[in-house]
């Protein structure tokens, strides 16, 4: 008989601890937070203190991995319409029932998280803006509910709040390796999980139902269940009605970055986010695989590469990777140094 633990049982024991701290979370945000509006909390973060050191490595964060960010994005984005009450809203403001509607609204939010990594003021001026997009939507989706229903199955929630989190974050920090996360920037993530519970925070989201309101390995941990529980049985049990919304939501960031296609960025995000190899055609996982981390190594490393010299890069690659917001970012940066 063992008296004494060994340091594999108490990594063990620590590991068994956050996931079940973690499915006590979803469990609680599926329940309760459905019954609070999105912005329940906004009244809280008036007085925000902000940690700035923090939020500096958050920036780190982001320049290391620009590129791979942005795609964790459209990743992320692509996953969430999936979800039912995501897409009801999606579908009742009718900002994603078209080709450019999707690209102007895929445009519009990449361009506000980006602005959250410039600094504070533009951070708060962004989210002001957010927060009020969101109330509108909300105020839509009430409206729509017919007299015989709870208001609580039309406006955003707290739910909705925390898996939108997970669509900006989760990809990166569950799918590490797939989406060739620069290795000497992974000490750094717990600065991109403070930047996005900040974000959280800013829109309302009350801490027991911030999705980055606990440390780095906490907050990885919500990601796999939202994963598990939220995410994936969304995607397999999809509607039409949504499958249609995807379909824009692809069509559009093509508009964007044109190697971005339907079919194959489908089947690439399906492969990662199910966790399993699918009967469909197409080699697609193993050419965005390429890409990224083609990208990442070569192009966007930004501990070798002044960022200045990014937007020197041929126009090709500037697409590639982004485009326009990668020309946008790089310039902001380069005024601010």
């Amino acid at each position: 008989m063992r008296l004494r633990m060994t340091p594999a049982d108490v990594d063990d024991s620590d590991n068994n601890n956050i996931r079940g701290v973690a499915e006590q979370w979803v469990a609680k945000l599926s329940k309760e937070g459905r019954q609070l509006r999105h912005d329940h909390g906004v009244k809280q973060a008036v007085n925000l203190h902000v940690d700035e050191e923090r939020l500096k490595v958050g920036r780190e964060y982001f320049q290391a991995n620009f590129f791979t960010l942005i795609v964790s994005m459209f990743l992320g984005l692509y996953s969430i319409i999936y979800v039912p009450s995501i897409a009801r809203i999606l579908s009742l403001t009718g900002q994603t029932d078209s080709k450019i509607k999707a690209y102007q609204r895929y445009y519009r939010t990449v361009e506000h998280a980006v602005s959250w990594f410039l600094g504070q003021f533009e951070m708060k001026q962004s989210l002001k803006k957010v927060l009020s997009l969101h109330r509108a939507a909300s105020l839509k989706g009430e409206k729509a509910v017919g007299s015989g229903q709870e208001r609580t199955n039309g406006w955003m929630s707290q739910f909705d709040m925390a898996v939108t989190q997970w669509g900006f974050i989760g990809p990166a920090l569950v799918f590490t390796d797939q989406l060739a996360i620069h290795a000497k920037a992974g000490e750094k993530a717990d600065g991109l999980v403070y930047v996005f519970y900040l974000v959280g925070k800013s829109l309302g989201v009350l801490d027991e139902f911030n999705l980055c309101s606990g440390s780095l390995a906490e907050t990885k941990e919500r990601c796999r269940m939202l994963l598990k529980q939220v995410i994936q049985p969304s995607l397999r049990d999809s509607t039409e009605e949504v499958r249609s919304l995807s379909a824009h939501l692809l069509n559009g960031i093509n508009v964007l970055n044109p190697l971005i296609n339907q079919e194959d960025f489908s089947v690439f995000s399906d492969r990662i986010l199910l966790e399993e190899e699918l009967d469909r055609p197409g080699q697609s996982s193993p050419m965005y695989n390429f890409y990224l981390l083609f990208f990442q190594e070569h192009f966007v490393d930004a501990w070798q590469l002044d960022i200045e010299d990014v937007i020197e890069l041929p126009a090709a690659i500037q697409l590639l990777a982004g485009g326009r917001m990668v020309r946008c970012y790089c310039r902001e940066y380069r005024e601010r140094r």
